[in-house]
C-alpha cells in the first residue's frame, strides 16, 4: 500500500470518529423538527432544533454557535455540514461520513 493511500485512510477514520462524536453529542441533546418562530409579528415554520431538555425550539444558528464553542478546533463549514446532514437524517446507518466532501 502506498504511502499517500495510508494517510488517506487515517484521516478519513479520524474524520468519521470526529463526526460519530459531533453527532452523539447532537442526539443526545436535541431533535431536528420544523418549528414555529415569530418574526416581525408574523407566526412562521421553519427550520428548528428542539432541546431534548427543555422542550425549546432552537435556530440552528444558535446551535452552530455552541457547536463552534462545544468543539472550537473544527472549522465553521465542517461544523455546519455535520449539523445539515444530521438534521436531514444522514447518519441514521452507523455511516459517519459526510454528503460533501469538507475538510476539517
Amino acid at each position: 500500500m502506498e504511502l499517500e493511500s495510508v494517510w488517506y485512510e487515517l484521516i478519513k477514520e479520524n474524520q468519521e470518529v470526529i463526526i460519530k462524536n459531533v453527532v452523539g453529542f447532537l442526539n443526545s441533546s436535541y431533535e431536528p423538527k420544523a418549528g414555529v418562530f415569530r418574526t416581525f409579528g408574523e407566526y412562521k415554520t421553519k427550520p428548528a432544533i428542539i432541546n431534548k431538555i427543555d422542550g425549546e425550539a432552537l435556530e440552528p444558528e444558535n446551535v452552530m454557535l455552541y457547536l463552534k464553542r462545544k468543539f472550537p478546533s473544527l472549522n465553521d463549514e465542517f461544523l455546519k455540514q455535520i449539523m445539515m446532514d444530521w438534521y436531514n437524517g444522514k447518519f441514521k446507518n452507523e455511516k459517519y461520513s459526510l454528503s460533501k466532501t469538507m475538510t476539517m
